[in-house]
This record gives structure tokens, sequence and C-alpha cells, in this order.
């Protein structure tokens, strides 16, 4: 995590605004933006909640994210509260 801070803080970020640098432009910054957004709310959809949910009552408990301290939704909505503040613009 403090890798991907420093690259962000290092000029990462502007270059990502301005659609530079690793970018053809600003069109092709948010389409990789929007693409690994939407990938990561799939992820969350089906392996945080569809699979340990099941098809059937009481659903796979061992599938769950933290099974064994019971923080799983905590940790679901810590990863939607993140993508919605990166959705806003917020840091």
């Amino acid at each position: 995590m403090e890798d991907t801070l420093l690259q962000w803080n290092s000029g990462y970020a502007q270059s990502f605004k301005e659609g530079s640098g690793d970018f053809d432009s600003k069109k092709h910054a948010i389409e990789k933006f929007l693409t690994i957004w939407f990938e990561y709310l799939e992820i969350i959809n089906d392996d945080k909640l569809k699979a340990p949910l099941g098809v059937g009552a009481p659903g796979k408990g061992d599938l769950l994210e933290s099974a064994i301290s019971l923080s799983s939704l905590d940790n679901i909505a810590v990863n939607i509260n993140t993508l919605f503040s990166q959705y806003q613009g917020l840091n």
C-alpha cells in the first residue's frame, strides 16, 4: 500500500489527471480507471457476496473473507465506501 501511495504522490496522480505519461489522453486515463473500478465491484459481488451466500441457507460461511473475526461485512463496507470516495474524487 505504501508503494502505491508513493507512486501516486510521485507524479502518477498528476499524469493520470492530465491524461499524460502512461496514458494517451484524459479519455484513456478515465477508461482505465473505470475498467479497474468495475472489475473491483465484480470481485466484491462475486467473491465477497455471492460465493459465501451460496444458493441456499445457511450459505457457505467458510468462504467469508474474515470468517473467524466476523468482520467480513465491515470489510465489504470499507471496500464499497472507498470506491464511492474514488467516484466522488475524494482522497
